[in-house]
This record gives C-alpha cells, structure tokens and sequence, in this order.
C-alpha cells in the first residue's frame, strides 16, 4: 500500500454490508507519522480547548441557576448553548487519546457514542445559536407580536436536543471498530461504513440533510435575522440623530452637551455593528470547515482518490471545537461590555419599554 493508505487508510473486506473489498478512512487515528511528537500537540490543543470551554461555559450555567434575575429567555438560550458546548467538547480528550496511540483502544461503545453525541451537541449548538437569533429578531424587530416565554423556550430547547438525537442516530448504527492486520500488529480504527443499497446512496442522503439542516438553513436563518436586527437598530439611530439635530438648533449649550452624547453612540453603534457581524461571520468560519472535511471524506473514499488525510479532518474540529470557547465569549461577556441597550426587547406597550440585551447575562452580577 502506498503512504497514503498507510497514514489515513486501510483496506479490507466488509462481510457486515456486503460491499466486498473496500478502503476505510480511518478518521480519528493516523499511522506512519513522520515524529511521534505531532499526535502529542494534537493531543494538547484538544485538552486545552475542553479546559478552556468547560471553564468558561460551567461559569454561564452557574450564574443562570444561582441568580434569579438572569433567569430570562435569553439567558436560557445562552445557558442551553453552554450546556451543549460543554458537552460537545467532552469527547476532546479521548480524541486525543486516539490522536497519541494511533490505534483505537477505547471500546466498540465509544466508537458508536463518541462519534454519535459529537454529532448530538453540535446540531444542539447549532440550532441553539439560531434560535438565539430568532429570539432577538422576535424582540427586536417584531416586538408587538407574540413573545418566547419562559415555558416556550424550555420547550424549544427539549425539541432542539430531540431533533439532534434523532437526525444523529446513523452516526451511532454506522460507526464501528474495524481491524486490520498490519505485519505481526493489529491495528483498529473506528471508522464508518455506510449500509449498501441498490437504488438509494444512503450516504448522500445523510451528508445532504446534515449540511442542510445542520448549516445552510441555520446559517440562512441567522444572516437573516440579524441583518433585521441591525436594520432596526440603524434606522432607530437615524431617527435619534434627527430629533438630535433639530433640538441642537434652540441652545448652543445643548449642542455641545449632545456632540459629546453622540460621540459615545456613535462608537457604541460600531461596536454594535461589529458584534452582529462577528456572530454570523464566526458561524460561517469556525462550522463550514468540519461539514466540508466530513464531504470530503465521503466522497474521497466513495471514488477511492485516498487524498484527504485524518490530520485535515482534525485540523478543522480544531475550528468546530474551537467554537465552544469562543460562544461564552461572544454572547455573553463581550456583549455585556458592550451592552446593547439600544435593541430593547418591548413589550406591545411601547411606553413601558423592557431593556434584555443580546447579552444580558453577565457573569460578574452578583
């Protein structure tokens, strides 16, 4: 076999299927590595990225259950994000494991659930970022119309981690242990063998769902609802800055009062910009590259070119893991510094406004 084969491949033959002779990718393992040194910094990166996301999002969740006042539909959202994060992050230690040994040595159990809640918290991550964005959206830009309550986002949440489990169940049928003789050694790898059909590539199927469902309408539906938000939010300025414009003409005071007032909304409005932008910018960057690599992987060895390799697949979860410590970030303590009291959230009756930022939760209030 070449290198190639040697690093991220195997072949053999699948009597579970009937497909016969066969490559198998080898996903989390790598052989024949130039310096054993590399799956040790795999490995390091992965347990840093856990420790930094179990850090930061345990520090949400326990400020959500202990403080009463930041029990709100928002802060609910955010708590199920960092739940999900947490939990999503979990299997980086074992993935640096396999990334060390090379050979999988953790069970046909992990095989089937390690891969399978990966695929479970990141759709709930997903999905919970979005409806994040449809909250603020409803808030914000539909504010007479009927709100989230408390009991609906809870049963929002439950719907969200029912349709993860349940559109992730071929991850959990589909994974398993193969072993492979390699001169006196055996070597296994967890690795995914689609069942065979006749009419039906059951594998595309799955990998056209999940980039759909688990990208394209999320990040479709998260363009759209905070290019409103940011809509909204400048038409509101425009207005202030008119009101501002006409009153300055009645007192040179009140002028020089109101240019230093608009000042401070005028970066706090860039700052706000920056943050919608940010949101969905980070989306797009931090998930794209794990649904490419994981098509990629389908496709490679669906036509046997042999030339993506089990440190591609990884460099880009580095980017998807990546992503559990960057949310605490993004929707909570840089929001909060920012505080977007512009975008209130009101109630139908527009004199009695109700100020719930974006980032309402803080894990400094006391």
């Amino acid at each position: 076999m070449s290198r190639s084969l040697n690093e991220s491949y195997f072949f053999g033959v699948d009597t579970l299927y009937g497909w016969g002779n066969r490559s198998y990718f080898t996903f989390f393992s790598e052989f024949n590595r130039p310096w054993y040194g590399i799956g040790i910094i795999e490995a390091l990166i992965f347990n840093v990225i856990f420790i930094i996301s179990l850090v930061a999002n345990l520090m949400i969740v326990v400020r959500v259950v202990r403080v009463h006042q930041l029990k709100t539909v928002t802060n609910c959202f955010i708590a199920n994000l960092a739940v999900a994060d947490i939990l999503f992050t979990t299997g980086c230690p074992l993935i640096g494991v396999i990334r060390v040994t090379g050979t999988w040595i953790l069970g046909s159990f992990i095989c089937h659930m390690l891969v399978y809640m990966e695929f479970v918290c990141m759709l709930a991550v997903i999905w919970t970022m979005t409806v994040i964005s449809i909250d603020r959206f409803i808030c914000i830009v539909r504010p007479n119309q009927c709100r989230i309550t408390l009991r609906m986002a809870v049963i929002i949440i439950i719907i969200i981690w029912v349709f993860a489990f349940t559109l992730s169940i071929p991850m959990a049928a589909f994974f398993n242990v193969k072993s492979f003789f390699v001169g006196n050694e055996t070597v296994k790898i967890c690795t995914l063998t689609w069942p065979r059909n006749e009419t039906v590539y059951i594998s595309v199927v799955f990998v056209t769902c999940l980039f759909v469902m688990g990208f394209v309408l999320p990040l479709s539906l998260l363009t759209h609802n905070y290019y409103r938000v940011f809509h909204k939010f400048w038409e509101s300025r425009k207005t202030i800055h008119r009101k501002e414009s006409r009153a300055s003409q009645n007192a040179e005071d009140l002028l020089r009062c109101q240019s230093s007032g608009a000042k401070m909304r005028s970066a706090r409005s860039y700052r706000i910009i920056r943050v919608l932008v940010l949101l969905v910018l980070l989306f797009f960057l931090m998930w794209l590259p794990i649904f490419i690599a994981f098509i990629c992987v389908q496709y490679d060895g669906t036509y046997e070119h042999f030339r993506m390799h089990s440190w591609m697949l990884m460099t880009c979860a580095y980017f998807a893991f990546g992503n559990a410590c960057v949310n605490p970030f993004v929707y909570v303590f840089i929001n909060e510094r920012f505080r977007l009291t512009i975008l209130p959230c009101q109630k139908s009756n527009k004199n009695s406004p109700k100020s719930e930022e974006l980032g309402s939760l803080t894990v400094s209030a006391s």
